[in-house]
């Protein structure tokens, strides 16, 4: 592909307020390109695109499971911790209520 032809080849995931899912936004030249690829990857599952094909992404990969719903169901690390780290927080401020409660007992019936 000359220069030429690679300056007007070109398709990205664009929305106008900065959000990359948007819309797929290219030149007609780039479409067709992309549309080859696409076609590669049907026949064989995935592809990888070289890395001055004029595309955002490197690599096409045609899949039953939808990578969203994967990642919504994923328990992450950070997850786990920020939930495990707001329930032992509860429990420290449950105890020095409860310390406070005894130690107010105390002072007030001796």
């Amino acid at each position: 592909m000359s220069d030429d032809e690679q300056k007007k080849v070109w398709v990205t995931a664009y929305d106008r307020y900065g959000d990359p899912t948007g819309e797929l936004v290219g030149s007609a030249e780039g479409f067709r390109h992309l549309r080859g690829f696409i076609d590669e990857a049907l026949e064989k599952g995935e592809v990888t695109l070289p890395p001055k094909a004029g595309f955002d992404f490197l690599k096409i990969r045609v899949t039953s499971k939808d990578p969203k719903e994967e990642a919504e169901a994923r328990e992450t690390p950070a997850r786990t911790f920020s939930k495990f780290g707001c329930l032992a927080v509860i429990v420290i401020l449950g105890l020095i209520a409860l310390l406070g409660l005894v130690k107010g007992f105390e002072i007030i019936f001796e």
